[in-house]
């Protein structure tokens, strides 16, 4: 699992990981990911992400 954030990390950027995956269904996460010092942009994508997602990991519909 290191190994996906390793060079966000040695880049000095931040990301965050969105669960996207349907009730019933092995986890899967989606990994956003930005530049150093933008944690407020990508947090605030990834609230639009999630509602978008919503639907899928909520209720299961495709």
């Amino acid at each position: 699992m290191l190994r996906n954030t390793s060079l966000i990390n040695m880049l000095d950027g931040c990301s965050i990981s969105l669960p996207c995956h349907a009730p019933g269904e092995m986890p899967v996460g989606l990994m956003l990911s930005s530049s150093a010092l933008q944690d407020e942009a990508l947090l605030t994508l990834a609230l639009q992400v999630e509602q978008t997602l919503a639907p899928i990991t909520r209720n299961g519909e495709r």
